[in-house]
């Protein structure tokens, strides 16, 4: 009988096994660029909390957060193209004065590497379709997600991570601990941790099977980029705002002062 394996030779097969580039059943990883992108999205991420107990059920079918509808963040998409089957998403936060939603988690850590110059993002808004949850589709997201935030000069990315997910988010993805698991308000009162990954030495501590996952290279044009950047439009921020949800009767004088002035930056008004 061969003895057991030891843990970290099983954490090293299961980096091996995730970080598998595999297309898999044809499926188009992209960035939500339509108002329908953007609801599918987070119609899936609705769905998905609900299922795990992160979100109670509301009449809208849909979740997101004010962080949303800042400029610089991006919702990244996995779909099926034929016929057009969102399979699963992530959205990807920076740090703005709107501040990160995992403050309220672990704020202490989150001022003390701004303090020391970092330059900081949150992932948040993970949601995979049942049937895929058991494949790599997590991680070609995550790829995405690592490659953008590299390009954009992140150093620190953060995440609030479940109890049951938090090994996987260690082990697999090399993110470490801050703080302890605090009953998240957001999440539904759940309990969650902060984690942060440097991405500068992320590489460098990766096995070899993860090396190519942090060091991959976006041929994004730096026109392509501009326009990724591009806010919502009146329209959009109506739609998701005051039709969808009644987030906007909800902003205070700070949060809509820092929309606007982001908006302002790149040329747009801020207008709900």
């Amino acid at each position: 009988m061969s003895p057991p394996e030891k843990p970290d030779r099983l954490v090293r097969r299961r980096r091996r096994r995730l970080s598998t580039v595999g297309e898999g059943p044809a499926i188009r990883y992209s960035i939500a660029l339509t108002r329908n992108d953007l609801e599918r999205s987070f119609g899936l991420v609705y769905q998905s909390y609900v299922d795990v107990g992160l979100q109670a059920s509301s009449p809208g079918g849909i979740r997101f957060v004010k962080h949303h509808l800042l400029p610089q963040t991006q919702v990244f998409l996995a779909e099926r193209p034929e016929p057009g089957e969102l399979l699963g998403t992530v959205t990807l936060i920076f740090d703005t004065p709107l501040g990160l939603p995992m403050e309220s988690v672990c704020g202490e850590a989150v001022d003390d590497l701004r303090w020391r110059g970092n330059r900081l993002a949150e992932v948040v808004a993970l949601a995979v379709a049942p049937e895929f949850r058991r494949t790599n589709l997590m991680m070609r997201l995550y790829h995405m997600v690592f490659e953008y935030a590299h390009l954009l000069g992140v150093t620190h990315l953060g995440c609030a991570v479940m109890r049951p997910h938090a090994a996987f988010y260690r082990d697999v993805l090399l993110f470490e601990p801050v703080g302890d698991f605090v009953p998240y308000a957001p999440g539904n009162g759940l309990e969650v941790q902060g984690h942060f990954l440097d991405l500068r030495t992320a590489a460098g501590k990766a096995d070899v099977e993860l090396r190519e996952f942090f060091h991959s290279k976006l041929s994004w044009t730096e026109g392509k980029l501009n326009r990724l950047l591009t806010p919502w439009s009146p329209e959009t921020l109506r739609y998701f705002t005051v039709e969808k949800s009644d987030m906007a009767a909800h902003f205070d004088e700070k949060t809509r002062y820092i929309l606007r002035r982001e908006y302002a930056k790149t040329g747009h008004r801020f207008t709900v």
